[in-house]
C-alpha cells in the first residue's frame, strides 16, 4: 500500500528500486516481502519508531503494523514523533535523544539476561 499511495514523483523512483506494483510477478514478490504479511509469525517483542511527517513511508503503514501485532496479542512498543521525517539521523537532537534512550531501555529489557 505504501507503493500504491506514494507521491507521483516518488513512484518512478520506487519502480526502479522496488519493482513495478502493476506487474503481477513484482506485486507477488513485494507482498511476500512485506512485514504485514508475516505478522502472525512474529514472536519477539518489537519497538517501532516513526516520524509523522515521513514522506517516504506513510505513518499509517506503521500504525497498521502495530495494530496487527497488538490484535494478535504480540508485544510492541510504538513511538510516534510529530513533525519528524524519514531519516532518524536528521531529526531534532531532542527527539533523537528521546528515541535513543527508549531504544537502550527496550534493548536492556528484552535482550539482557536478568539472572
Amino acid at each position: 500500500t505504501a507503493l500504491e499511495n506514494a507521491l507521483p514523483r516518488q513512484k518512478a523512483t520506487d519502480r526502479i528500486e522496488f519493482g513495478n506494483i502493476d506487474d503481477p510477478e513484482d506485486r507477488k514478490f513485494l507482498l511476500e516481502l512485506s512485514p504485514i504479511t508475516h505478522v502472525k509469525n512474529i514472536k519477539a517483542p518489537l519497538l517501532a519508531i516513526h516520524g509523522t511527517d515521513d514522506n517516504a513511508v506513510p505513518v499509517s503503514q506503521t500504525d497498521d503494523f502495530v495494530a496487527a501485532i497488538r490484535q494478535l496479542g504480540g508485544s510492541i512498543e510504538y513511538l510516534r514523533f510529530p513533525n519528524e521525517g524519514h531519516q532518524f539521523g536528521q531529526w531534532r537532537l531532542s527527539d533523537r535523544v528521546i528515541g535513543y534512550r527508549h531504544i537502550a531501555r527496550f534493548l536492556e529489557r528484552t535482550l539482557i539476561d536478568k539472572n
